[in-house]
Formats: structure tokens, sequence, C-alpha cells
């Protein structure tokens, strides 16, 4: 079997437009969370924690506690 190359990442010769704004921008938020402190669309992870979902969206991810 022949292994997959490994991609090398190139980073992008002009900004993106998202660049900057917060990932959950419109979404409402939980109380003594404050829009300048969310997860930016640019960074390599996102803290969704702040966001007030519906109760009954579909769960796709379940995290235990360590």
């Amino acid at each position: 079997m022949r292994q997959a190359a490994a991609q090398k990442l190139v980073p992008a010769a002009r900004p993106h437009p998202l660049d900057g704004k917060p990932v959950l921008e419109s979404a409402p938020l939980r109380r003594g969370h404050k829009r300048s402190a969310l997860s930016r669309f640019e960074d390599s992870t996102w803290d969704l924690s702040s966001a007030v979902f519906r109760e009954n969206a579909r769960v796709c991810h379940r995290h235990r506690a360590l």
C-alpha cells in the first residue's frame, strides 16, 4: 500500500474576507461572555462554548470532562 503524502500548508497570498471576524458573530451568547473575546475565523481552533445553542440541535460531538 502506498502512504499518502503529507500536505504542506502554504500561507494564503491575501487574507480571507472573514479573517478578524468572530466565528459566533451573530449567535446569542451565554451571560457574561463578550464578543471581543470570541474565537476568530483565522484561529486554528474555535471555542464555541460561549454560544447558546438550541436544545433540539443535533449533537455531532460529545466531549467528556477530563
